[in-house]
Parts: C-alpha cells; structure tokens; sequence
C-alpha cells in the first residue's frame, strides 16, 4: 500500500482557463481573472478590498507594511505556526511575543493573550489551524478596545467560516495561502483580504510598490510617486486562472475532505483499545463551518506518536508531523513567550493523509494497520 500526505486537487478548467488567459495578451499582473478571482472573495467573503499575491507568505508582509510595523513593536503571534507568520514581522523590526494555544483545536489561547498584552503591542496574528477557527470574535474586540491590528493568518482556511463569517474575514487584515499543499491551490499563491475600509488606501500603496499608482490609474492624481515603503507582491493573471478553477469547486472540495474526515474519525475511533494509545481531534463546532484541511491524532505519548509514525510510513502510509514550535527554534528563542501546551502538544501530533481523491476504502486499509500497529505497541 502507497498512500502520500497529498495529491493537489485538479477540477479539469484549469487548462481552458490558462489558455483563455493566454489569449487575452494579459500575463501579468491585470487581467479578467485578476478581477474575477477579486470578484469571487466580494461575494463569498464579504470583504471590502481584496489583493492577490505570490503566496500567503506576501500576503502577510502586506500586512505588517500596512499596519507599519517597525522597530520597538511587539507582535504576539503563537508558536504553532508557519515560520511565515513571525517572518512578516521580524522583518520590520518587531519583537515577537509568543503565545500558547488551546490543547484540542491547537488554536490560540485567548486568555494568554491577554495576559501578554502590553503597550508596545502593536498587532496580533491569529492563526486558524486545520480547519478550526482561532476565536478572532473576541480577539477582534479586545484589538479594538486597545487600537490593536488584528490579522488572521488563515493559510489553512480557504471555505472555512466562524459564527455566519468566513475565517479571514473578521480581523483588520486576513492572509489566505493557495499553496499546492491547501485544499483549494493555484501551485503556489495567496490572497491579501482588507476588511479595515481605512486601511485600503495604504494597501493599495503598499501593493503599487510603495507609490500611489492605483490613485493615478482612477484619475484621482496627475502622476504616481513613491509614498512609502512597498514591494512587488502581485500575482500573475495566468496564476489567477488557474486559482479560479478551483475556488468555483471551493465546496465541493470541502464537502468531499469532510466526509473523509468524519470516515476517519469513525473508523478510527472503532479500533479496539485506542483510547489507551491516542486520541482523535475535537469534532467541528459546525460542520458547515469546517473546511477538513487536517485529519490528525495525538499519540498519548511522544513515544507512541513516533512509533506509530514509523510503522505508518514503513507501511506505505505518508503520515507526518507538523510544525516544530518557534519559541523552541534556535532564532525564535531571542523572543519571550512561555508556550508549555504547544511544547507538550506537537511531539505528539500526527497529522494523517487527506486528500480530494482518497476513498473510504483506503482510510479503512490505514484502520486496520493502525489496529495492527497498536497491538504490536502493546506487546
């Protein structure tokens, strides 16, 4: 049995799509798909302004320019993540302040946050994982009582909602990623939201490179001229061709990776004895809400996490673990920030394959060779 982490999803338009848009003579930066892939986030996102970028990653560096972050600043971000999310901030100049996450959706722990407020905060970054929404409704009451940015990093979160919104869309800014790796992928790319109306006018500058372009493009100025510091984040129409194959099958992909997911939990929860060897994920508050990006278990023991990590990948099963915890890096340990649940977590976390084109056949091989693997551990 060969069974890899993931197999990028293919809707079959991508092609027609990249061909119209060769056609079209508009290769770059501007183009019908930019607009129709703009188009697609204002009515299922509900968001004021949206940009398109080169990944997640840019869509993040966005962010920290337009909140300013500089030198003497303190950004609290968790150290479950991508090394991306601190990256966008160190670059400014920021000191990171860690924070810890909840045990089960291994999401921000809120009250921790608070506790690490202090007046050089300048932003939070929420990270959403798997899925699972991090509790920006209450962050994004508490950043506004104290003039903090609230920026979601929702890289996991393409489809995925909290509370009647999309995640992404609550926070003063929201970075989405369409890596290859995500449900919904255009190879590697990502998207910028702006929900803040008063923050447009500076992402439209940060986004123009630094200059008032977009301003010179309405009509608004005579000429264009250098503001503020920028960069050149834009996305490819050719690239936006292909990402709008996939959003336009956004829940249907979603909806087939949560019907694996729940087979997963099902199956694997029947395995006689597993409770005493590890424990499944916390089911979905809403299903509806639950974009099934990560299936994964918790071994009860760093131990027995490894050993099932082995005797899977032995078996042709491609499980992995997930991000080390940044506040234990060898860069990230200049920051402040005591994160004993992430620390106690992660070793333990096993993320399993999840993909558009698995079937339940395939999930219920892996039960039973899981089963096998726990008897052996008992002996």
């Amino acid at each position: 049995m060969n069974i890899p982490f993931n197999i990028p999803y293919i809707s079959g338009q991508e092609l027609f799509y990249i061909k119209t848009a060769l056609q079209s003579k508009q290769c770059s930066s501007e183009g019908i798909f930019i607009d129709r892939v703009k188009e697609w986030f204002a009515i299922n996102y509900k968001t004021p302004s949206v940009f398109l970028t080169t990944s997640c990653t840019d869509a993040l560096e966005m962010a920290a320019l337009i909140c300013k972050i500089q030198a003497g600043d303190e950004v609290i971000i968790p150290s479950w993540t991508h090394v991306s999310t601190a990256n966008a901030f160190t670059l400014r100049g920021a000191r990171i302040v860690f924070a810890d996450v909840e045990a089960g959706k291994m999401t921000l722990d809120v009250n921790d946050v608070i506790s690490k407020i202090s007046d050089k905060t300048k932003a939070i970054a929420a990270v959403h994982y798997g899925g699972y929404s991090a509790d920006v409704i209450h962050l994004k009451k508490i950043c506004d009582s104290k003039n903090i940015f609230l920026i979601e990093d929702a890289a996991h979160s393409i489809g995925a909602g909290i509370d009647g919104h999309k995640q992404g869309s609550i926070g003063h800014l929201g970075c989405i990623s369409f890596h290859e790796s995500k449900n919904i992928h255009c190879g590697e790319g990502g998207i910028l939201l702006v929900n803040d109306k008063n923050l447009i006018e500076t992402a439209e500058i940060v986004f123009q490179k630094g200059t008032n372009r977009s301003m010179f493009l309405r009509g608004e100025v005579p000429f264009y001229e250098w503001i503020q510091a920028g960069s050149s984040f834009s996305m490819s129409n050719l690239t936006a061709a292909m990402l709008l194959a996939q959003l336009q099958e956004t829940d249907n992909v979603n909806y087939r990776r949560l019907e694996l997911w729940k087979s997963y939990y099902e199956l694997l929860g029947n395995i006689d004895g597993f409770a005493k060897y590890f424990s499944l994920p916390p089911l979905p508050d809403k299903e509806d809400d639950f974009n099934a990006h990560i299936f994964f278990i918790k071994g009860n023991s760093e131990n027995i996490s490894a050993k099932i990590h082995r005797a899977l990948n032995n078996a042709g099963i491609q499980a992995q673990f997930h991000f080390p915890p940044l506040h234990t890096s060898l860069f990230g340990k200049r920051f402040s920030g005591n994160c004993p649940v992430t620390a106690s977590e992660n070793i333990r976390l096993l993320r399993l394959p999840l993909f558009y084109g698995m079937n339940s056949n395939q999930i219920k091989k892996m039960a039973i060779i899981l089963g096998k693997i726990l008897k052996k551990i008992r002996l």
